[in-house]
């Protein structure tokens, strides 16, 4: 009888202790699918804001521009769009950080990863990192395109003032000279000199 009871006391202090660990893991198993859940909405609203950036990004193309104010309206529109991709960056890196962080605890939870929580999880930072690469890299990529574009502008319209200058001073000497005096070697050198 003394044995049966001690084998007793044994076999209800390991139901005892399963029951606590089960406890314990479903407890873990709560908490995971909470931050799962928040994870996913978090996701949500960026996913929601790249397709706003995507909707507000102009498809107006560089050959489609038709006067230097559109150019620097495009470009000024791309400084914005790529402000803003700017400041959700540290939100999607902060995602992203959180959502490994719990997908390698729920690794070390779940060893079974048909788990939906486990599964949507992945599936849905795969889809978010894929699309956000692809719709902020055409916006730091027009904006690069563009700033080029005024850059080259700028380049042309200093080339341009630069020519005008030369042009009225040939003008002025022209004038100054005489017709027939006016020789094409003295000319230059003034200009050179000018």
């Amino acid at each position: 009888f003394v044995q049966f009871e001690e084998s007793w006391t044994d076999m209800k202090g390991a139901i005892e202790r399963l029951v606590q660990e089960k406890s314990g893991a479903i407890q873990d198993m709560k908490e995971f699918d909470q931050q799962t859940e928040e994870i996913l909405a978090s996701a949500n609203k960026i996913e929601t804001w790249l397709d706003e950036l995507e909707k507000d990004t102009p498809k107006t193309t560089t050959v489609e521009l038709e006067n230097i104010n559109e150019l620097f309206n495009l470009k000024s529109k791309f400084h914005a769009l790529k402000e803003s991709c700017e400041q959700m960056t540290v939100k999607f890196r902060e995602l992203n950080e959180t959502g490994g962080e719990t997908l390698l605890q729920g690794d070390d939870l779940i060893h079974n990863k048909r788990d939906s929580s486990f599964g949507d999880l992945v599936k849905q930072l795969t889809k978010l990192n894929a699309r956000w690469n692809e719709v902020t890299a055409q916006v730091y990529a027009r904006t690069a395109e563009l700033e080029h574009l005024s850059a080259q502008y700028g380049e042309l319209k200093t080339l341009l003032v630069s020519e005008a200058g030369y042009l009225d001073k040939l003008d002025k000497l022209l004038r100054k000279s005489p017709e027939n005096a006016a020789d094409a070697e003295e000319i230059s050198e003034e200009l050179d000199v000018s």
